[in-house]
């Protein structure tokens, strides 16, 4: 399992290896791998976009290709737009690297669709991985996931 976290000088996402044991249905591997996604990173190089507190709430499947993370605790809280992106592309970014056939991600704060986290970035819609936000040495390989 990969974990996507940003790096404490780029601010780019960077890999983090960790095992986790799946048990094949997609929607429940999912929710551990955000699940331990939240806990934070093992790399001190590293660290969690997201404040203290912050918990998936639920994720469920829209369709086969797009997923809905419902997130609760103080997500909209503290930062700017650096931290925002970490979080939004943090989380999307993570469940591409892990689940390819997921193409888009719908973001929810406590069950509501919201127009952003902290001001940013829209994510009153589903928004798909973004390659240009992972370090460049995982670019390729990120970008060649779910083809």
């Amino acid at each position: 399992m990969g974990l996507l976290y940003p790096d404490g000088e780029s601010g780019l996402l960077t890999l983090c290896s960790d095992e986790l044991p799946l048990k094949g249905d997609p929607v429940q591997d999912m929710v551990a791998v955000l699940n331990r996604y939240l806990a934070g990173p093992a790399l001190s190089s590293q660290w969690l976009p997201f404040p203290q507190g912050c918990e998936l709430r639920s994720l469920y499947e829209l369709d086969p290709h797009t997923v809905v993370v419902d997130l609760t605790g103080p997500v909209s809280s503290g930062g700017g737009s650096t931290v925002e992106m970490a979080r939004v592309y943090g989380v999307i970014d993570t469940l591409h690297w892990n689940f390819p056939h997921v193409s888009g991600v719908q973001i929810l704060v406590d069950g509501r669709q919201v127009q952003t986290l902290l001001g940013h970035v829209d994510v009153s819609k589903p928004l798909p991985a973004d390659p240009l936000m992972v370090e460049p040495g995982l670019r390729t390989k990120f970008a060649g996931l779910g083809s």
